[in-house]
């Protein structure tokens, strides 16, 4: 990861790298379908809103319904969020052979905007293979005794939620009906 800090905001980049054991196409149905799932319990739903084919590639913005367990602390300072959303997009092109996928945080953005971006791709080295490169950038923003706290949670979470997001995905791939059992 790599920190920025600004007067008042702390910025950090946060990246990945996995490369999946399984064919593109496979992997990119499961990541469709990757929610809600028992490995993210926090995303409990995935609505798309719109879909549409241009230039021979589907976009597809769906809102994305979490919830968060924020410190004790935080939630004294923003109340009880309850239910966040985020807004993610994405295009996917078959003659490619590539998925991106971009989130960004809609709830709470005045304090802090997350924007996730993950692409899946054939593995360069093995055609048979999937490679997800996935980064974000994380800004806090207007809080100085809060930056770090906000800044340490959101990285451990990526970190976590990124492994069990992987997990879903492959476990989406073994289960022959490509439904996860909850």
């Amino acid at each position: 990861t790599l920190l920025i800090v600004g007067p008042w905001f702390i910025m950090r980049f946060w990246s990945s790298t996995f490369v999946f054991d399984y064919p593109w196409e496979q992997v990119v149905q499961a990541a469709y379908r990757k929610y809600p799932n028992p490995y993210n319990p926090g995303v409990v739903a995935a609505d798309v809103v719109e879909r549409r084919v241009c230039y021979g590639k589907i976009f597809t913005k769906r809102i994305i319904a979490t919830t968060w367990n924020l410190p004790f602390l935080v939630m004294k300072i923003v109340g009880d969020c309850g239910m966040l959303h985020g807004n993610e997009q994405s295009w996917l092109s078959r003659s490619e052979k590539v998925l991106v996928l971009r989130t960004k945080n809609m709830s709470l953005s005045n304090l802090i905007t997350i924007d996730e971006k993950l692409t899946y791709s054939v593995n360069p080295d093995n055609p048979n293979m999937t490679l997800l490169e996935q980064s974000a950038t994380i800004r806090v923003m207007g809080i100085p005794f809060l930056q770090g706290t906000f800044e340490d949670m959101t990285v451990k979470s990526f970190d976590s939620n990124s492994a069990n997001g992987r997990l879903a995905i492959i476990d989406i791939i073994k289960n022959k009906n490509n439904v996860i059992r909850i």
